[in-house]
């Protein structure tokens, strides 16, 4: 009888550790596929981003590069965010972004100003050394979901070289942008 009983308790409990082991696989599953699904998004994006057939930029100078990072909508509050990341390849200068001068046209045709304009995560101007990038972020407020594209992004900068007083303003060019709507 000690036998049988200690038999079955141990088949118990062996189900009950498979049973748990089920459960912990079924989660961590589930967490993959999470996982994979965010993925496959990002890698669609960035497939997007990152082909030159796309998407054209037009820099102001040669000693500026500049390449598209994102363009992603939030349709929850109708905006689109783009970030840039502009690379100096010349000494180092001081750049501003703009976002009074920094405006999109879709594709249907609706033309929108920024709301705002970063570099470097701040407002105001800021360092740029040579071949180290720095982010511009701009957010554009009022822009339908649903929107395909900006066909043309304009952006308003203003730079400065050292122990120089005289900005000089400049505007990029950016054609053809795909919007990702999450």
């Amino acid at each position: 009888m000690k036998t049988l009983t200690i038999s079955a308790l141990l088949l118990l409990s062996a189900t009950l550790s498979a049973q748990s082991n089920c459960d912990n696989i079924s989660k961590e599953n589930q967490q993959l596929k999470t996982r994979l699904a965010f993925l496959e998004e990002k890698l669609k994006f960035s497939e997007a981003f990152n082909n030159d057939s796309i998407s054209t930029i037009k820099s102001f100078n040669s000693d500026f590069e500049f390449k598209l990072m994102s363009c992603v909508g939030n349709t929850g509050s109708q905006t689109v965010k783009v970030e840039i990341l502009v690379t100096l390849k010349s000494t180092n200068q001081k750049l501003s972004a703009l976002s009074y001068g920094t405006k999109a046209i879709d594709n249907l045709g609706n033309e929108v100003v920024s709301k705002y304009a970063l570099i470097g995560g701040q407002m105001s101007r800021t360092d740029l050394y040579t071949n180290i990038p720095v982010l511009i972020t701009a957010e554009f407020p009022s822009v339908m979901p649903g929107t395909d594209k900006f066909e043309i992004l304009t952006m308003s900068l203003s730079r400065q070289k050292p122990n120089e007083r005289e900005t000089k303003f400049e505007t990029t060019e950016i054609r053809n942008i795909p919007i990702i709507w999450e």
